[in-house]
């Protein structure tokens, strides 16, 4: 290790640690740069908190109009709904 200074210094020595690790049959070479140590993300799993971004999103905030129309659509309601309207006026 003499003669090698900053950065050259860090690598020889992780190096050597990693080649001691490997000695004892542990997994060496995990950090964040590694491909296999990638975690999904999903959000719903983890418990954090997800936001949705600039664009847009179901959980915007909807008019009423079109919130009663999609609810009465999903459900099958949509010619009931007309009739009633019809009759309403």
């Amino acid at each position: 290790l003499e003669g090698l200074k900053g950065m050259d210094l860090v690598r020889r020595t992780l190096e050597e640690a990693r080649g001691a690790a490997r000695q004892q049959g542990k997994n060496v070479g995990q950090g964040r740069n590694s491909p296999g140590t990638r975690r999904p993300t999903g959000g719903a799993s983890r418990g954090r908190r997800r936001w949705s971004g600039p664009g847009p999103d179901n959980r915007d905030p909807q008019l009423f109009g079109a919130l009663t129309g999609d609810v009465a659509r999903t459900r099958g309601w949509s010619a009931r709904v007309a009739e009633g309207a019809v009759f309403g006026r």
